[in-house]
């Protein structure tokens, strides 16, 4: 059984494109992906958010933010493939939360056989610091970019991210 994960990698394989990646297309991937590498051996995939709570893991973090993010509760099987982890797994990462006070199961009034789960209050301190957290060095981050490309960024990576959620029918492409 595929994961969330390798399931969006192949539909992103099978989309249909003519003849593959042009050269130009190709070589900009080559340096966006050496790019990437740079700062996967500058920084930990995890930073910023580990300094907010250092006693999470990346999963619990992500859990929290997923859950806070909502800002309702979510069914165990959607929790999972938010966090893009099998069903046991997330029971796991739930487990632990629960234990630690971020989160609480509940139940599903209309259908008892439903597993919720939802922030606590400590979950809720963790999320809020953990989204102004991301809030400030997104500030920063643009801060540092010429005021002149700043637009432009943000409407590309919205667009990537159009591409990759499929809220888009397909991936722009290259102008001559």
């Amino acid at each position: 059984m595929a994961t969330v994960r390798e399931s969006k990698a192949l539909e992103l394989a099978e989309t249909p494109a003519s003849a593959g990646p042009t050269l130009q297309v190709r070589e900009l991937a080559d340096r966006l992906r050496e790019q990437m590498r740079t700062l996967i051996r500058k920084r930990s995939l995890r930073d910023p958010l580990g300094r907010i709570a250092p006693d999470l893991t990346a999963p619990q973090v992500h859990a929290i933010i997923a859950l806070g993010i909502d800002e309702a509760p979510l069914s165990m099987s959607t929790l999972a493939q938010r966090v893009e982890a099998a069903l046991p797994a997330a029971t796991g990462i739930v487990d632990r939360l629960e234990r630690d006070g971020y989160v609480e199961r509940l139940r599903d009034d209309s259908d008892r056989r439903v597993v919720l789960v939802g922030l606590t209050d400590k979950g809720r301190t963790t999320f809020r610091q953990a989204d102004e957290h991301m809030d400030l060095m997104v500030c920063h981050f643009l801060a540092a970019l010429p005021e002149a490309d700043r637009a432009n960024f943000v409407e590309m990576i919205s667009r990537a991210i159009g591409i990759v959620c499929g809220f888009t029918s397909k991936p722009p492409t290259d102008q001559p």
